[in-house]
């Protein structure tokens, strides 16, 4: 009887010894996670008392602000990889992302696996369009998304938030009632104003004037020295409000960063290494510290059902521009051309005899039919002066010129050219003089005519 109860408690002071090792261990990499920040490239470091906080609080309902007292020094790749080993969990749900060049992932060394959403799920759905805004997503929501269902849907978008992204995230919530909508209200380096000697510049702008072009190690220490005084934007105001009003509206989460602090300069000088080198982009730390905070929004999001809303009166995008494929036999007198070799940019090509182009309105009702071309600018275009038109409709004459540059561009634009009925519809087109360069047709929108893409859309290029 006492050899047993020797030999119990032997087993019980064991495993009491294995608890406390492995206790000690999980501390140890929590201290290694939080305080130990090395670098071998820029010197982040800067006067703090403060640890490194990972707490989100909440400001209001549904809105969760990130407290950006964050380690200054650039992290290495141990510690890279144990920031991101806790965001497994969340690699069963189904994440897509609408939003700019952040959520693409400029700047990265491989955007397509560094961005964000990656960091959060491999299998996540990046539908971010560099130098873009909600508008092109906002019309076009269908013709993105089809029949793919997500449980979280982040949304990033610092431009045209108000009346474009209202109508995305309108768009997003009817189609998915049930799911997670996290839109995100960061902030970056151009809206930074710094105050020096009675003169006001926006925060690159001072960067210049210095001889700064990017954020550099020498840069840090002229900062660091320097007495000017750090101010966030008013346009960020602006922006809270209506972020507030669309997570009450449309029960959306919203992710915000900090910026009511007393010490501006402090506070950016801490979180700098969340940029890239152009103050704009998230470096790959960013992206990380995105992705872990996501993630805590996130990890309570339970699978939601299958009974999906409807897309409202919904769209029919296509555009080749960027690959050159169409869903439809190409009309007499058309051809689809790689018009730009070094940028990969295909158009369906017009010859001056012109075409008679089929279109089919899949919808049980009127729809409006726009049409995207190329065109030059800001003087003078290579493009011929074309008509358009619809049977039993006013034609649309359209000069492919736009001449809101100041440098010559090749862009594309968009134009309504009439109502599309149920079913097949006869589109005729006829260029009405000889130019340089045929008439080049890169894609068309069948939509309610409620939203069109905005000039950021245009992509413009210079011409060499």
């Amino acid at each position: 009887m006492l050899v047993s109860l020797h030999a119990t408690m032997k087993r019980i002071l064991l495993t009491l010894f294995l608890i406390i090792i492995i206790s000690i261990n999980i501390v140890i990499k929590n201290v290694i996670f939080f305080d130990s920040y090395t670098s071998n490239k820029l010197d982040y470091s800067y006067d703090i008392s403060e640890k490194a906080s990972t707490k989100l609080r909440i400001a209001a309902s549904g809105t969760f602000v990130r407290s950006l007292n964050y380690p200054e020094k650039k992290l290495t790749m141990e510690e890279s990889n144990f920031l991101l080993q806790d965001i497994i969990s969340t690699s069963k749900l189904r994440i897509a992302g609408f939003g700019t060049s952040v959520t693409y992932g400029s700047g990265l060394d491989n955007p397509e696996k560094e961005n964000y959403l990656k960091l959060l799920s491999d299998e996540s759905v990046n539908y971010a369009i560099r130098a873009s805004d909600p508008s092109y997503p906002g019309m076009c929501t269908q013709t993105i998304v089809g029949n793919s269902i997500f449980d979280v849907i982040i949304i990033e978008y610092e431009r045209r938030y108000s009346d474009e992204l209202f109508y995305l995230v309108q768009r997003l919530r009817k189609r998915f009632p049930a799911s997670l909508i996290i839109v995100t209200d960061t902030w970056h380096l151009s809206y930074i104003l710094v105050k020096e000697n009675d003169k006001i510049y926006f925060f690159p702008s001072w960067m210049k004037e210095n001889g700064f072009k990017q954020i550099t190690s020498e840069f840090l220490d002229f900062m660091k020295n320097s007495s000017v005084e750090i101010i966030f934007s008013k346009q960020l105001d602006m922006r809270e409000e209506f972020m507030n009003h669309l997570a009450q509206v449309f029960d959306v989460k919203i992710y915000r960063w900090e910026r009511h602090v007393n010490d501006f300069k402090k506070l950016l000088l801490q979180n700098l290494v969340l940029f890239h080198r152009d103050g704009i982009h998230l470096s790959k730390e960013g992206h990380a510290f995105f992705a872990r905070d996501l993630r805590k929004l996130i990890q309570n999001q339970t699978l939601p059902s299958i009974n999906l809303g409807s897309w409202g009166d919904g769209d029919l995008c296509l555009l080749w521009v960027d690959n050159g494929i169409v869903t439809f036999k190409p009309p007499s007198n058309t051809m689809i051309e790689k018009f730009d070799k070094r940028k990969n940019k295909f158009a369906l090509r017009l010859s001056s005899n012109g075409t008679i182009m089929s279109i089919y309105n899949p919808f049980d009702s009127p729809r409006v039919l726009s049409f995207w071309f190329m065109a030059t600018g800001p003087n003078t275009t290579i493009y011929p002066k074309t008509e358009i038109s619809l049977f039993n409709q006013e034609p649309i004459h359209i000069l492919p010129l736009e001449n809101s540059y100041n440098y010559p561009v090749h862009v594309q634009l968009n134009k309504i050219i009439g109502t599309l009925h149920p079913g097949n519809n006869s589109v005729y087109i006829k260029p009405q003089e000889i130019s340089e360069a045929p008439f080049r047709l890169v894609g068309y929108a069948i939509t309610n005519g409620k939203k069109f893409p905005s000039k950021m859309f245009e992509r413009p290029m210079k011409l060499s």
